[in-house]
């Protein structure tokens, strides 16, 4: 088999090639236009060489080793007339190049190259170019060559270019050149060459063309080139030269081009260019030394100069002069220097000028008429600069400026006409500046244009990394834009108004801007309209016009993206996906909350929902401690209240017209129980989630007809109705919750057993569904499960031993029940035992405080302090802080008795004898009377004196009520008690205690303080005039009189 395959490729190799004509040891193979030979001809053994023919032009040999090559096996071959014959890569040949090539029947070949890649040294004979006359053409680069024979090029007369690139000469023979008068070209580059002897260039009158460049020639004069007057292009780059004489080229009448780039100018001389009339082209780049100034006139009165360039020389000025009288100059580029600003007439005579170059300087200004005299100028270069505004005057006049760059400078300001004559402008790049375009303009009118609505022409707008805030409308306008670059800027919402763009295949880059807000709303009808207002578009064969790319942005998920999210689920009509192309490449939701980080692209439709203040037009307002959105997908409201931390069930539910239905999310509350009212009905609630709450019924609710989702997993529910489970059935319920529950599992509960065997598919996790306490899966039972006969025989006992040990706590209590409820609310436990419900819900104050203002010290420094301190503080209404300055006395009296669930009356002496005070009493009492409960707390404080000098109301309800004693031990248990508990403790108090007990605590609460017998006991109550005067109240600016005209609002 191995046999096989080796025949067929001998066959191969044989069948492309054939043995060269004339010669018995090379083969030629043939290539697409040229032959390639190989000697010797063996396939199957290292060529020593091969050649690459091409038939009547070139024969080129490429030695495969440097050593001893056998150029006999090449003899014989019939190549014929050539233009070019050259050696790569080999020894030099043991006979001439002449004899070489008669060998292989090469005639007419004009030019000769030979490349070893070797040092050679000084071993270049001259015998080898013997009989050479013909030749027109030598090139003998890379040699390694160090020294050169004085008559090396005599045989060879015709000469007219020479080529000794990138060899190792130091010097050249004085008449190395003396017998080739007909040399035009020259190249000596990449050498070492240190000096040039005067003469060595005497007889080529004809040259054109010197390069010297990588040289080590820091010591030029006027006599090295005085012999070469017709000299049109020198090249003197990469020398070292610091400078150069004045006179250097005042023979060089015919120079056109100079090259002087990579040398290591510290200064040049005036009138470097007086002799050289012909000068066109001028390259002075990349200097290793600083070139601070050019002198005056420098580059003056060259009226055939056309291009200039003097990048990164460290310039930091020029002259006014510098291009005076040059009339044809048409380029000119000082890039990366250090200019701080640029002369107003530099281009005075520029007339012809094309482009102009001066980026990466530290220009901070350009002046108004810095291209006053350019009219036919393309091109402006000013990037990387220290621009800050750009004036009306600045290109004034360049109707065919093409391109503009002004990018990576401080703009921030451009004048609204700067641009006013750029109509033939295409181009412009303004990226990396601070520019916004808010002229008074936009402040009035809006975005309607930017300094860019006179450049009617514009292809390309590249404004990236601005402070730009909006799209204006004139770049929507351009019928010829093709990029709209706004990347990095401060846009911040963004519609399809917005994108709206006249010209076809547009891109406008929006990538990293502050983009929160996308809205393609009605994107559809949008686009159909567009569409069908452009005549003659075939939207399935054109192609997409505009390109939006608005990747990196902080955008918010809600239902503004509705329709941008359904462009990529590829669910909108053909007419949007023509009109538009939207890239949003790894963008990832910025909010709202529970959707960041998640990728736009991929985000579904279905879940994107608007908060309802973003809706607008919503009469209706969301209930306090809940969170309303709009689903635009199903037109659905979803009213989320959860974690709210709610005991009772929100006071409403927003009706909005034209919502086709409801979700209500009242999950991880400490609801106790639903409304049984119709609040259900009224609305066409599909999702009611009440889980993880503390709702122990709900066989009174009404649920509506449309429901579809009810969650009750994870409360109180012990049991339900056979009655609410048949009206379940009844409704378009796909989905009920029920485990996390205490479900008890007797008799009752076989209605609920039949209803999760039955509707399984329909109850997630109903294997969860347990007995409670011993947790027994209802799935697992059977009816005849739910009602053994000793469980009612367990049941007697336990209900017979209850009532036994109930008995017993009942006597307790009624023999200790007054201590028993003091130390209970005094040290907070078992508050439903003594707890009020807020009945006084509406009232603005726990308490109001009357008393004298001869007592205010005790009031203001004592006892309003430390009622409205602590860990369930009151509020209070007292006179001195919280009754403006309006009414008559009398009014503010009632008001505020009005507006507080009591009234704490301070009794003194000193109350007893102010009439005011006595009218606040009677208003307190007069109210606690119409209601039937116990409003009027009286503190006794001081000796009041004999009974009989009391007030009859006050004596009368001393006789048949409480009061508390300043000074009794317990006096501050007592009256926070006496006062309305603060909402925290009621919400610790359980709903069905409160309602059955309610009444009873409300009549019975100052039971717990002493009981009046007729006589007040004085002995344990500090006297009035004992407590100490705080003797800055007067500084506090407030001074109180019992007769101010105030009230409490």
């Amino acid at each position: 088999m191995i046999f096989a395959i080796l025949l067929l490729f001998a066959a191969a190799v044989r069948s492309q090639t054939q043995s060269c004509e004339g010669s018995s040891d090379c083969i030629c193979i043939p290539q697409p236009s040229s032959y390639q030979v190989a000697c010797p001809k063996s396939p199957y053994s290292d060529s020593m060489f091969t050649a690459d023919y091409q038939r009547n032009n070139s024969f080129q040999i490429q030695c495969k080793n440097s050593g001893d090559i056998d150029f006999n096996l090449m003899k014989g071959l019939n190549i014929g007339p050539i233009k070019f014959f050259g050696l790569k890569f080999c020894p030099l040949p043991n006979i001439t190049f002449k004899e070489l090539m008669a060998s292989m029947q090469i005639t007419q070949a004009s030019k000769i190259d030979f490349k070893s890649y070797s040092d050679l040294d000084d071993t270049l004979n001259p015998d080898l170019f013997e009989g050479l006359e013909t030749v027109t053409q030598l090139s003998l680069n890379n040699n390694g060559l160090t020294k050169l024979p004085d008559n090396l090029f005599d045989s060879m007369p015709g000469l007219t270019s020479i080529s000794l690139w990138n060899n190792r000469l130091k010097t050249l023979p004085r008449f190395i050149f003396s017998r080739t008068p007909y040399l035009q070209v020259l190249e000596l580059g990449q050498n070492q060459l240190i000096n040039l002897e005067p003469g060595v260039f005497k007889n080529l009158s004809h040259i054109r063309l010197l390069n010297l460049w990588s040289n080590q020639l820091i010591n030029l004069s006027r006599a090295v080139f005085a012999d070469v007057p017709n000299l049109e292009n020198l090249d003197l780059a990469s020398n070292g030269l610091k400078t150069l004489p004045p006179d250097i080229f005042a023979d060089l009448t015919k120079l056109s081009a100079l090259n002087l780039n990579h040398n290591e100018f510290t200064h040049l001389p005036y009138g470097l260019f007086y002799g050289t009339p012909s000068l066109e082209r001028l390259r002075l780049n990349f200097n290793r030394k600083t070139l601070k100034t050019l002198p005056d006139f420098f580059l003056a009165n060259l009226t055939l100069l056309s291009e200039v360039t003097m990048t990164q020389c460290n310039i930091s000025s020029i002259p006014r002069n510098l291009f005076w009288n040059s009339k044809n100059i048409l380029h000119v580029s000082f890039e990366g220097n250090q200019l701080k600003q640029l002369p107003e007439d530099l281009f005075r005579d520029s007339k012809e000028l094309l482009t102009v170059d001066f980026s990466k300087n530290k220009i901070e200004s350009l002046p108004d008429f810095l291209f006053e005299s350019t009219p036919k100028i393309k091109d402006i270069k000013l990037s990387h600069n220290n621009l800050h505004t750009i004036s009306r005057l600045t290109f004034r006049g360049l109707s065919l400026l093409n391109t503009l760059d002004l990018e990576w400078n401080r703009l921030n300001s451009i004048d609204g006409d700067a641009f006013i004559d750029l109509g033939s402008l295409t181009r412009i790049q303004l990226s990396n500046n601070k520019l916004a375009f808010m002229d008074k303009l936009y402040e009035i009118f809006g975005p309607t244009s930017s300094p860019l609505q006179y450049c009617k022409k514009l292809e390309i707008i590249l404004l990236a990394n601005n402070s730009i805030e909006t799209i204006f409308q004139d770049w929507q306008l351009l019928t010829t834009l093709r990029i709209l670059d706004l990347s990095r800027n401060k846009i911040k919402n963004i519609s399809k108004e917005d994108l709206l763009f006249v010209s076809n295949d547009v891109t406008v880059n929006l990538n990293d801007n502050e983009i929160s807000t996308v809205n393609f709303r009605h994107i559809e009808q949008f686009a159909l309209l567009q569409l069908n207002s452009s005549t003659g578009v075939n939207y399935k064969n054109e192609k997409k016009s505009i390109n939006v790319k608005i990747g990196n942005n902080p955008i918010i998920c809600d239902c503004f993206i509705y329709d941008l999210i359904r462009y990529y689920e590829g669910t909108l009509t053909p007419e949007v996906r023509f009109l538009f192309s939207i890239d949003l490449g790894e963008t990832r939701c910025a909010g709202p909350n529970g959707m960041q980080h998640l990728k736009v692209a991929t985000l579904n439709s279905k879940i994107l929902t608007c908060s309802w203040d973003q809706i607008g037009n919503i009469s209706h307002p969301c209930p306090q401690h809940c969170a309303c959105a709009f689903r635009v997908h199903d037109n659905a409201m979803i009213m989320d209240c959860s974690n709210g931390d709610l005991d009772r069930f929100p006071d409403s539910i927003p009706s909005v017209s034209g919502l086709m239905k409801t979700e209500l999310n009242l999950s991880n509350n400490k609801l106790r129980k639903l409304p049984t009212d119709d609040v259900f009905i009224k609305h066409n609630i599909t999702k009611i989630d009440v889980s993880y709450n503390q709702i122990g019924n709900i066989d009174q609710i009404l649920f509506p007809q449309s429901l579809q989702v009810l969650r009750l997993d994870h409360n109180n529910l012990s049991k339900v109705s056979e009655q609410t489970l048949h009206r379940w059935e009844r409704l378009e319920l796909s989905q009920v919750t029920l485990h996390g529950n205490h479900w008890k599992c007797d008799c009752e509960a076989a209605p609920l057993l039949n209803f999760i065997q039955a509707h399984y598919t329909k109850i997630p996790n109903y294997e969860n569904v347990t007995c409670w306490p011993s947790n027994t899966p209802i799935k697992k039972l059977k009816t005849s499960n739910l009602c053994p006969l000793d469980l009612l025989i367990y049941g007697c006992i336990s209900i017979a031993i209850l009532g036994v040990l109930s008995g017993f706590i009942a006597a307790v209590y009624y023999r200790y029940q007054r201590e028993i409820k003091v130390w209970l609310f005094a040290h907070q436990l078992c508050l439903w035992f003594v707890t009020e419900e807020e009945l006084d819900k509406d009232k603005k104050y726990d308490a109001f405080v009357s008393y004298s203002s001869l007592d205010k010290a005790f009031v203001e420094d004592i006892l309003v302090p430390q009622l409205e301190s602590g860990p369930n503080p009151f509020k209070l209404c007292v006179h001195y802080r919280d009754w403006p300055v309006g009414e008559f006395i009398t009014d503010s009296i009632i008001r505020s008795v009005d507006n507080s669930r009591r009234t704490l009356i301070i009794l003194s002496k000193n109350f007893i004898e102010s009439d005011w005070s006595k009218l606040e009493f009677q208003a307190a009492h007069k109210r606690a009377l119409s209601e039937g409960r116990a409003r009027v707390i009286i503190v006794l404080f001081g000796d009041i004196g004999p009974k009989d000098n009391l007030d009859e109301d006050v004596k009368t309800y001393l006789s048949t009520n409480t009061y508390v004693e300043w000074g009794d031990p317990w006096f501050w248990q007592k009256l926070r008690y006496a006062l309305p508990h603060p909402p925290e403790l009621r919400k610790k108090v359980p709903g069905e205690l409160r309602d059955k007990n309610i009444r009873r605590v409300t009549t019975e609460k100052l039971d717990l303080v002493h009981k009046s017998n007729g006589t007040v006991n004085m002995e344990s109550t500090p006297p009035a005039n004992s407590i100490t005067m705080n003797p800055f109240n007067s500084l506090n600016g407030v001074v109180t009189n019992d007769a101010s005209l105030i009230q409490c609002k």
